[in-house]
């Protein structure tokens, strides 16, 4: 990893708002590096960077980590079985002692959970389209 490679999906896709927190702004890094890494997983349906699962933590909030496991999701997006997006998501948090990294909720708040999730997706289909765009087109 080079010193500039943090600068890199702020270069490719724009800077991401003062106001986001750096634990969301891990996500939408997680999601932008998989793009340029090209290690979105594609299928018929589209590409997946990441999946936002809230899941709760060794101490008790919610916290929204990156997960994603083959045939997992519907066609609308929604899990098949949420048990195996929750593993998913706590085995890599505990494998990389992550938790700290991305945005946590009480136990309270898991109507904020969705709503921070639904945020970061916004600017996640902003990407989409800069990354679809083609870097050269032929005038006509």
């Amino acid at each position: 990893m080079g010193p500039f490679d943090d600068l890199i999906p702020d270069l490719v896709f724009g800077k991401l708002p003062d106001d986001m927190s750096e634990e969301e702004k891990n996500l939408m890094n997680h999601h932008r590096r998989n793009l340029i890494n090209n290690t979105a997983f594609k299928d018929d349906y589209g590409t997946t960077t990441v999946n936002v699962v809230g899941v709760d933590g060794p101490d008790g909030r919610i916290y929204n980590i990156p997960a994603y496991e083959a045939g997992a999701w519907d066609k609308s997006g929604r899990p098949k079985d949420r048990s195996v997006l929750d593993k998913a998501a706590k085995d890599m948090a505990n494998r990389d002692n992550s938790w700290s990294k991305y945005p946590s909720f009480g136990s309270d708040e898991g109507p904020q959970s969705d709503i921070s999730a639904q945020k970061l997706h916004k600017f996640i289909e902003k990407d989409m389209e800069v990354f679809q765009k083609p870097y050269y087109q032929k005038e006509k």
